[in-house]
């Protein structure tokens, strides 16, 4: 589910669904907030933003680049995307898990004779 990049970088693909319920065409655009990007965090997308038609829907595909510092012991990694509505400017936090390699150095014993 994940893929090692570069040196200590891990990429994840991502898939949102975005439904434009409103009586008029809108254009969304999916960023990440500031402070992941301050963490070395990196989007990229087909394309910046997403046009729907009044009651369309679409699927977007993403990819997000992490330092492996920013995912836990059990190499997870929790996050907000900002889903906004470019005209409106209306916005809505997307939570999303990143999985990555697991960084847990407990080591676990049966305790056998």
């Amino acid at each position: 589910p994940y893929q090692m990049v570069q040196d200590e970088m891990i990429l994840n693909h991502f898939k949102a669904h975005v439904m434009n319920q409103s009586l008029r065409d809108q254009e969304f655009e999916i960023k990440l907030p500031p402070e992941l990007e301050a963490q070395g965090v990196k989007i990229t997308q087909a394309q910046p933003t997403t046009k729907l038609k009044a009651g369309g829907s679409a699927e977007v595909h993403m990819f997000i680049l992490f330092p492996k510092s920013v995912f836990n012991a059990y190499g997870e990694a929790r996050l907000k995307l900002q889903v906004r509505e470019t005209t409106t400017g209306t916005q809505q936090d997307l939570d999303v898990i990143a999985v990555g390699p697991n960084n847990n150095q407990a080591r676990y014993s049966s305790g056998g004779s």
